[in-house]
Order: C-alpha cells, then sequence, then structure tokens
C-alpha cells in the first residue's frame, strides 16, 4: 500500500467529508509505524501500544478530524501529533500511577516489615527508640485485629509478578485500616 504523505492526506480528507471508509486504509498506513514508535521510543508495553493507537484513531473519528486543515496538506505529521498526544497521557497516566504505588507500596512494606519484626520476636528489636513506641504499639494493635486469613496473606508474601496476589494487597489494606485506626491517618511522601 503505498502510504506517502498525499495520500494519508486524501485519506484525512475523506474521512473529514463523513466518509468512514477511510479510517481502514488509514489504521493500516499509520498503525505498524506508531506501534514501533510507541514500544520501541516510548518504551509502552504492548497493551499500552495498542491503547494508544486505538485512543488515536478514536480522538480522530469522534471529532478531531474536524480540525483537521486541508489546506495546510500535512496529513502525517497532524497525525503523528495526535497520537503523540495520547502517547504523552498514557505516560503521565503511567507515571501517575507509579508514583503512587511506589509511595503506597513503601508505606505498606514498611508496615509489613514491622509486623513480622513483631511477630517474629517479641524481643525488643534494638532498632526501635522511644519516640517509635506509639507506633510500634498501634502494629502490634493491627496486627491482633487482622484476621488469621489476612495474618497468613501477609506471611505467605507478595508473590510473583507485577502485582503479586491479591489477597496480599488486600490484607495489606486491611492491615493499614486498622494501623490507622489505631495510630492516625499515614502521610503520604
Amino acid at each position: 500500500m503505498d502510504c506517502e504523505k498525499n495520500y494519508i492526506h486524501q485519506l484525512l480528507v475523506q474521512l473529514k467529508d463523513n466518509n468512514d471508509e477511510a479510517v481502514r486504509p488509514l489504521m493500516d498506513c499509520l498503525s505498524e509505524v506508531f506501534y514501533k514508535a510507541a514500544v520501541g521510543k516510548y518504551q509502552l508495553s504492548h497493551e499500552e501500544a495498542q491503547d494508544a493507537i486505538q485512543q488515536a484513531f478514536v480522538r480522530i473519528v469522534d471529532g478531531g478530524i474536524d480540525k483537521y486543515v486541508e489546506e495546510k496538506g500535512g496529513g502525517p505529521g497532524w497525525m503523528w501529533r495526535v497520537f503523540g498526544r495520547v502517547v504523552i497521557d498514557i505516560l503521565r497516566q503511567k507515571q501517575n500511577r507509579l508514583r503512587r504505588e511506589e509511595s503506597l507500596d513503601e508505606t505498606l512494606e514498611k508496615a509489613q516489615n514491622d509486623i513480622l519484626v513483631q511477630e517474629a520476636s517479641e524481643k525488643e528489636d534494638p532498632g526501635w527508640s522511644v519516640e517509635h513506641e506509639e507506633e510500634k504499639k498501634a502494629v502490634q494493635k493491627a496486627w491482633d485485629a487482622l484476621s488469621i486469613v489476612d495474618r497468613k496473606a501477609i506471611l505467605r508474601g507478595r508473590g510473583p509478578g507485577t502485582y503479586g496476589r491479591t489477597e496480599y494487597w488486600t490484607a495489606l489494606k486491611q492491615a493499614r485500616v486498622l494501623f490507622e485506626t489505631f495510630y492516625g491517618p499515614i502521610r503520604q511522601s
């Protein structure tokens, strides 16, 4: 298929004139190069790259095509700008999600380690100082208040994979709620 600049421009003009049959050839022309850029240059996963391509075409078909200026004739460049904006949105969402997960993960991991230290040894940990006495008591109260199932899930650990075991995260959320009940809100960093 000839995916020259002029051909893409003609397809965009047809799409702007409500010819929906122009969408398939546009996708055929640009999906592969969009995918390679998303995965290679922007380091998106396969699923994220597929989502970016789909979102770009949805934006174009659902009204974005009205913004295409035929007189400029910048078909591929215009398509790349739309696609680039979608990729930027996905990267921002991904970064925000990672920031939230990291700070929450750090908090939950600290709580889990504290609980494990308390459960494994009733001896005083030399790392604990007097200023941590309230936290220590809150951790112990939260651990004692957890169900046996939740305790086992935490002791079993996070598990493999990006997200790990669901029961682990559910138990940690419950531990956090209990900890905050006894100690107060956990400050997010």
